[in-house]
C-alpha cells in the first residue's frame, strides 16, 4: 500500500511539473532578429559552439556613454530597422537595432536589460556571446558573419539566443562587401 502511495505522489508531482513547464514554454515578452559581426573562436573544454558579436554593440555603448553615468547596466529598446535579411531556409525579414536607451529599468515591449563592462578606454556592452551546439549539427561550421540570431527578450529583460540561422549566400556576399568597404570588422 505504501508503495503504491509513493508512486502516485511521484507521478501526480511529475504530472504538475510537467504542465507547469507546459504552460510556461512560452514565458517571453517578445523574439526578434539581431545582426552579427565576425569572430569564430572554438574552445574544446567548453565544447561545440560559435562565438557571437553583434553589430548593435557600439551602438549600445555609444548610448550608454550618452547617459554620462558609470553603470553596470542599462535598458535598451530595440526596434525594426530598414536593413533586411534572408536565410538559407527562406524566411527573411527586418534586423532589430538599439534605438533609445535608459539608465531606469523600462518594462515596456522590446526593452531589455544590457550589462556593461567597463574596460580601460571604453564600456563595452555584454550580449549572449555563445550558441553552443551539437558536434554533428552542420550549423558548427557557420562564420559568426554568416549568421543572424533570434534572441528572446525574458520577463527578467534579459537577452537569450533562441536561434541560430545562416544567411542566404547573397546575403553573405553583401554583407562582406559592406564589410571590406567600411575597412571594418563589422557587418
Amino acid at each position: 500500500m505504501k508503495l503504491k502511495i509513493l508512486i502516485a505522489s511521484q507521478i501526480f508531482f511529475f504530472a504538475v511539473f510537467g504542465g507547469w513547464l507546459y504552460i510556461n514554454r512560452a514565458d517571453f515578452v517578445s523574439e526578434f532578429w539581431l545582426e552579427t559581426a565576425p569572430v569564430d573562436p572554438r574552445d574544446i573544454l567548453s565544447g561545440t559552439y560559435v562565438a557571437l558579436r553583434y553589430a548593435q554593440e557600439d551602438n549600445v555603448s555609444e548610448c550608454a556613454k550618452k547617459l554620462d553615468k558609470y553603470v553596470y547596466r542599462i535598458w535598451v529598446h530595440f526596434s525594426e530597422s530598414e536593413k533586411k535579411f534572408r536565410l538559407t531556409d527562406g524566411r527573411s525579414g527586418n534586423y532589430y537595432e538599439v534605438k533609445d536607451c535608459s539608465l531606469n529599468p523600462v518594462y515596456e515591449k522590446n526593452w531589455a536589460m544590457i550589462k556593461l563592462y567597463p574596460s580601460s578606454r571604453e564600456v563595452k556592452a555584454v550580449f549572449p556571446e555563445r550558441y553552443y551546439l551539437n558536434e554533428k549539427d552542420p550549423k558548427k561550421d557557420i562564420r559568426a558573419s554568416e549568421a543572424a540570431v533570434k534572441v528572446r527578450i525574458q520577463r527578467d529583460k534579459t537577452l537569450t539566443i533562441t536561434e541560430l540561422a545562416e544567411l542566404a549566400k547573397d546575403e553573405q556576399d553583401k554583407n562582406s562587401g559592406q564589410q571590406q568597404e567600411s575597412g571594418s570588422d563589422k557587418v
